[in-house]
């Protein structure tokens, strides 16, 4: 319908501002003024992940591989203004956080994470930082790139009856594809 029939997935997030949406598998993570959300059921219900981290704290930003959650936070000052930028760390999809900034000082505003290949890029008012995702002991990158490069796209999502799958290899060679439910259950 081209953009005409939206809906509000959750009145309760009303007075909530939120900077950013990302995915992690059928993960919905929301970065907000009042912390970091997730979704397990495609947006229908929200839980905020570890309040003792997050809330009070501008997320600005959020960047996923695998089971690894890097958020972007501002700590609010006294005059409303965000400041003290800090980059947390989930190794487990969100379960608890650790502070990831130690030697990144930036005095200007921050704006987005990003992971490309085996680096993390922080960009700022004053330029992009970087780091080495192996200083924060995540190593298995090359595995998370295959399976992003690799991904099948399937249309109508959800489908009753026929299904259109779509796909890119790198090579010619044999395919095996599973399909699965959203609880897992391969058909």
């Amino acid at each position: 319908d081209n953009g005409e029939s939206w809906a509000e997935i959750d009145s309760n997030f009303r007075n909530t501002d939120f900077s950013v949406l990302e995915i992690s598998g059928s993960n919905i993570f929301a970065g907000t003024n009042k912390g970091i959300f997730l979704s397990t059921n495609n947006g229908e219900s929200w839980v905020v992940v570890d309040t003792a981290k997050t809330v009070s704290y501008k997320i600005k930003s959020l960047a996923i591989i695998g089971n690894n959650i890097f958020a972007l936070k501002e700590t609010r000052s006294s005059g409303g203004y965000y400041k003290d930028k800090v980059v947390l760390l989930s190794t487990n999809n969100g379960e608890s956080w650790r502070d990831a900034s130690s030697g990144l000082t930036i005095e200007n505003p921050t704006y987005k994470l990003l992971i490309i290949g085996d680096n993390i890029f922080v960009t700022a008012k004053d330029g992009v930082y970087k780091a080495k995702l192996s200083d924060f002991g995540i190593t298995d990158v090359g595995d998370e790139k295959m399976v992003e490069r690799n991904k099948i796209f399937c249309y109508p999502n959800p489908t009753s009856g026929l299904i259109n799958i779509r796909y890119h290899i790198e090579s010619a060679g044999m395919v095996n594809i599973f399909l699965s439910d959203v609880l897992g259950n391969q058909t």
